[in-house]
This record gives structure tokens, C-alpha cells and sequence, in this order.
């Protein structure tokens, strides 16, 4: 527990209860972590005759084959304004005297990333659905994603193979 860092609770709601507070707040920064970890490890397809279901921590969510109005191949990489300003403050790092080149190399990493994946679309006109097949450095991080390509297929979906490029950030898609 955080407030044994100070030495015992009457310290900690006394004289040291900013070292508290600063520890309270790293504790439950962990905590946010541990869910985010969760969120991202349970992630799973699963094919039904009707469906595609994608199953996470949050729950599942089922994208209808008769809902698809189209699928296209996309390629995600970080927004333009994103990549100058994050070389612009590793060029600023690299001029201030500082003899690591970590900030560049983050940087350069930072404009090359880019997630392949799916794009699926609905027939309503919502928010399309995201699957990222690929990650950062074109890793597969999906197996077996030809057998859902597959079954989209086989239910009439068509599935548009020139991949489009996109911007923006993968977790607010």
C-alpha cells in the first residue's frame, strides 16, 4: 500500500501527504495499466455462419455479413502533424547537447509505423469497424486471418484488395 512508503499512516495523512498522493496516484497508474493489458491480451476473432465476432475485454460485438456493405484493405500510419512534431523534438533533443540518439531513433520509428488491416463497413453508414491484422513493423499479430477473408467472401461480401492508405491513431479507431 502506498501509504507505508512514508512509515506508518499518521505520517502519511500529516506532514508527508504529498509523497502519499504521488504514490496513490503511481498505484493506480499500475492499475490502468493492468486493464489496458487486459484489453489488448484477450482480443479474438471467431467465425459463425452469420458473423464475424469480436470477442474483448469489453465484450463481444458481432459485424452481420448481411450488415457488410463492403471490405477494404488499409494501411494505418501515425497522422502527418504527429510525425513532424515527434522529429521536430527529437532534431530540438539532438541540437541541445544531449548525446543520445534514442529521441531520433524513436522518431524515425514513429514515421515508418504502419498497422495493416481491415476496414469493414456497414450499411447503415456508421462508424466502420477496424480489425489490424498487422502490427507496428508489418508483424502478423492475427493468424489464420485468411480464413475470416474467406468466409466474408464466401458470404457475398465484396472485398476491395487495393489497399488504402490511412492516418490516425489505431486505438481511437
Amino acid at each position: 500500500m502506498p501509504f507505508l512508503i512514508n512509515g506508518g499512516t499518521t505520517q502519511a495523512i500529516t506532514g508527508l501527504w504529498p509523497v502519499s498522493a504521488l504514490m496513490w496516484f503511481m498505484a493506480l497508474f499500475g492499475v490502468v495499466l493492468l486493464y489496458y493489458n487486459a484489453w489488448y491480451a484477450s482480443y479474438r476473432i471467431e467465425l459463425t455462419p452469420d458473423a464475424v465476432c469480436l470477442v474483448s475485454f469489453k465484450g463481444v460485438r458481432e459485424c452481420l455479413f448481411s450488415d457488410m456493405a463492403g471490405v477494404d484493405i488499409v494501411s494505418l500510419s501515425n497522422p502527418g502533424w504527429f510525425r513532424k512534431l515527434f522529429m521536430a523534438v527529437a532534431v530540438l533533443s539532438m541540437l541541445s547537447g544531449g548525446r543520445s540518439t534514442q529521441p531520433m531513433g524513436s522518431a524515425l520509428l514513429a514515421a515508418s509505423a504502419t498497422y495493416g488491416g481491415l476496414e469493414i463497413k456497414t450499411r447503415g453508414g456508421g462508424k466502420p469497424v477496424y480489425v489490424w491484422v498487422t502490427n507496428q513493423m508489418g508483424g502478423v499479430m492475427i493468424n489464420n486471418i485468411d480464413r475470416v477473408m474467406t468466409a466474408i467472401e464466401a458470404a457475398g461480401v465484396t472485398i476491395n484488395q487495393e489497399p488504402r492508405e490511412i492516418e490516425g491513431f489505431s486505438m481511437f479507431m
